[in-house]
C-alpha cells in the first residue's frame, strides 16, 4: 500500500470521525434542552407551590388574604404595605414565567395554564387597582 492511498484513507477515517462527533454533539445539545425544560417546569411548579404554600397552611395568612381581594378598602397601613409585598412577588412570578415562555424554556401548554390563572385573578378588583396604580413595577 502506498503512502497516498495510506493518507487518503486516514482522511475518510478522519471525516467519518468527525460526522459522527457532529450527530453525537446534536444529540447531547438535544437532550440537554429536554433536560433544561423539564428542570424549568420543576422550579416553575415549586415556585408557585411556594407561594401558595402559606395560604393554605396558615390560616391568618389566608384571611389576610381574603380581606385583601374582597374589603381592600379597610386595610391597616402594615397590611397595605403586605399587600403590596405580596403583588410584587406574585407578579415577578408570572413575569418570570413569562419571559421563560418567550425564551422558549417554558413550552406554550404550560405558560397558558398560568396564564388563565392571572387571568382569572385579574376578575377581582383588588388586583386590577393595585396593577394600574403599581403597573410600573
Amino acid at each position: 500500500m502506498s503512502l497516498e492511498t495510506i493518507f487518503y484513507i486516514t482522511q475518510i477515517v478522519a471525516a467519518v470521525a468527525v460526522i459522527i462527533t457532529l450527530f453525537y454533539v446534536a444529540y447531547e445539545v438535544r437532550h440537554n434542552t429536554k433536560a433544561l425544560k423539564l428542570s424549568t417546569y420543576q422550579a416553575v411548579v415549586n415556585s408557585s407551590t411556594e407561594i401558595l404554600h402559606s395560604l393554605y397552611t396558615n390560616t391568618e395568612t389566608a384571611s389576610f388574604y381574603h380581606r385583601c381581594l374582597f374589603n381592600n378598602a379597610e386595610l391597616n397601613g402594615p397590611e397595605k404595605l403586605r399587600w403590596h409585598a405580596v403583588m410584587i412577588a406574585v407578579y415577578r412570578h408570572w413575569d418570570n414565567l413569562l419571559y421563560q415562555n418567550r425564551m422558549g424554556s417554558l413550552e406554550d401548554e404550560m405558560w397558558l395554564t398560568y396564564d388563565r390563572t392571572m387571568t382569572h385573578y385579574f376578575s377581582y378588583k383588588a388586583w386590577v387597582d393595585w396593577f394600574t396604580t403599581n403597573s410600573h413595577f
